[in-house]
């Protein structure tokens, strides 16, 4: 059962999250660049100067997307004149105070404000998708035909990675309902579209996996799922081979071509803060939320969790980052054909998978699984 929490945990939790996930956000961006370098065999300035000048360049760029935002804040911003200029300065802001909102609603090692809420899942991706949808409006309303082309490939994109992510993520909300009938065992949520009900789930139960028990984990129940939403957060982060609305040699920078200044540093900020939320959703809904109930070894729970958190972002930003340097980028429709099949077919798997499994239950196949 969900518990709120005081007026002032939440007005305080408001305020230091989107802090701390705006922090965060910049160590995964860091650690993204660090990681594709690495696999990619490529070595950054501190290994070719003499080593007399290293101590000029410092040994590590772990802050560079905060200085490179900086940076952006004191130069001058310009705007065309031929741009719609209130859709063109407020859409960057639109889309910074989305993301800072749906950082309320989903749990970082358990702690959320208003994640709880019933429905909070439900508002989560709502306010996700806000940010593709002001990105097309930035090209749009620029007057640039770079941003035009850019804000054309947005929209294909987004509608071909919003319907596997969605229809996995419900995949997912849909199997705390039927679990007790498919696996056995305790009698769960019906279908909760709460992130908090999904994350205590997973933490406060185990699989049985004959006779082994292993943490009730959501991407192990149903992996189809999991692996249609991870594909459709590639789509999300603009990672290669998805990079399409803002290829450098192609579109200059597709929507964001006209924007310069502050203007262009808030909509840095977005894309930090949605780096952030991505991989914490998918923490939330596929690998239970990094949450750890109970003290080991003298150790708090919640700094036991903020270790288990930080594994399992690095695993997601290996991934990730892999995909990112071994891919090339995909043409529009190489992009939308790809999410209309492979995608787009696992999440669909994934939306029968519970029923298949309460089929072959119901038979009495022994599926050798049951939640404890």
């Amino acid at each position: 059962m969900a518990v709120y929490l005081p007026l002032w945990q939440i007005l305080v939790i408001c305020i230091t999250l989107p802090a701390v996930g705006f922090f965060l956000g910049v160590l995964f961006q860091s650690i993204i660049r660090k990681f594709t370098a690495r696999f990619q065999g490529r070595r950054g300035p501190w290994y070719i100067v003499p080593k007399s000048l290293r101590p000029v360049v410092g040994s590590t760029r772990i802050l560079q997307p905060f200085w490179d935002i900086m940076k952006l804040m004191y130069k001058q911003t310009l705007i065309p004149s031929t741009a719609q200029r209130k859709i063109f300065m407020s859409a960057p802001f639109v889309a910074s105070a989305s993301l800072i909102i749906s950082i309320w609603f989903i749990p970082v090692i358990g702690l959320s404000p208003f994640g709880p809420f019933e429905f909070s899942l439900i508002i989560t991706l709502y306010l996700m998708l806000i940010v593709p949808l002001t990105i097309v409006a930035s090209g749009a309303a620029s007057s640039s035909p770079w941003g035009a082309i850019g804000s054309y490939r947005e929209v294909i994109l987004t509608l071909a990675y919003e319907i596997p992510f969605i229809l996995g993520v419900f995949a997912t909300a849909m199997l705390t309902g039927i679990l007790t009938p498919v696996y056995g065992g305790l009698p769960l949520l019906p279908g909760s579209l709460s992130l908090t009900d999904i994350v205590n789930f997973q933490a406060s139960h185990s699989i049985s996996f004959f006779g082994f028990k292993i943490p009730a984990f959501f991407i192990i129940l149903n992996p189809f799922a999991a692996v249609a939403v991870l594909m459709s957060l590639i789509g999300k982060l603009k990672i290669k081979p998805m990079d399409i609305p803002d290829a450098e040699v192609e579109v200059i920078a597709g929507s964001y071509t006209e924007y310069t200044g502050k203007l262009l540093g808030v909509y840095e900020i977005a894309k930090i803060l949605l780096l952030f939320v991505c991989l914490t959703l998918f923490i939330d809904m596929y690998l239970g939320g990094a949450l750890v109930t109970v003290n080991y070894l003298g150790v708090p729970a919640f700094i036991w969790s903020g270790i288990v958190f930080g594994v399992e972002v690095i695993v997601l930003l290996l991934v990730v980052s892999l995909v990112n340097a071994a891919n090339a980028r995909f043409r529009i429709d190489q992009a939308f054909t790809w999410y209309m099949k492979i995608p787009l077919a696992l999440s669909l798997i994934g939306l029968a998978w519970p029923y298949i499994m309460a089929s072959l239950a119901g038979a009495g196949v022994n599926i050798g699984i049951s939640i404890v």
